[in-house]
């Protein structure tokens, strides 16, 4: 009577031990599809977030853009437009710091151009006058 009883009660421990493996398994397995799921959603919020910064960029360059045909239409003088002379749109910062350096390097360059022909031709002019 005693082998019979200790039968039965292994095979309950046993059946048992596997709805409880089971259940780790299942517990496990929700886990694993929690955390995908969160994945997820952080990689969608990444994308948004990429997203929105191309979008605020396009935007910057439109409106630098419009404010340099509007600058460039308002010039009584004929205006010689350089393409570096536009605003940087990129996202990498070493590269926009050197754009901005060469850009505002050829700015002072044209500018002093500037400055020597306006003064040869203020000496022309005195040359003109003294003549005269």
């Amino acid at each position: 009577m005693k082998t019979p009883l200790i039968t039965i009660f292994a095979a309950a421990l046993l059946l048992g031990g596997c709805s409880e493996e089971t259940r780790k398994q299942r517990e496990a397995e929700h886990a694993l599809e929690e955390a995908a799921e969160a994945q997820a959603e952080a990689d969608a919020k990444r994308a948004r977030a990429v997203a929105k910064q191309v979008r605020a960029d396009a935007e910057t360059r439109a409106r630098a853009l419009e404010e340099h045909a509007a600058a460039v239409e308002d010039a009584d003088v004929e205006v010689d437009v350089d393409t570096y002379d536009r605003p940087y749109t990129g996202t990498d910062e070493k590269e926009r710091i050197r754009y901005e350096a060469e850009r505002e390097a050829r700015r002072l360059e044209r500018e002093r151009l500037r400055e020597i022909d306006g003064d040869r031709f203020a000496k022309e002019r005195e040359v003109k006058v003294k003549v005269d």
